[in-house]
């Protein structure tokens, strides 16, 4: 599958390693922008894990951020 440059990321999922297509050029999709589109640091240190199948088996950051602020804000604030 292609990926889309007006579209936000195809959900990243842990089976299609190698079965996402960058959207112009004829390669795979790198290990950094997998990590940048599931909104981790591109230092992240995944230990012997494989960074994209972590990634792909992962809920993104920024969405538990997201989480966590609706919680606080509807319930503790």
């Amino acid at each position: 599958k292609r990926w889309s440059m007006e579209k936000p990321a195809r959900t990243l999922v842990s089976g299609a390693i190698d079965g996402m297509l960058h959207p112009y050029i004829e390669r795979i999709i790198s290990e950094n922008e997998w990590l940048v589109c599931g909104s981790f640091p591109l230092d992240m240190k995944f230990k012997k894990l494989n960074p994209k199948w972590a990634v792909g088996m992962s809920v993104p950051p920024f969405m538990i951020q997201r989480i966590a602020i609706e919680i606080y804000n509807q319930w503790l604030s």
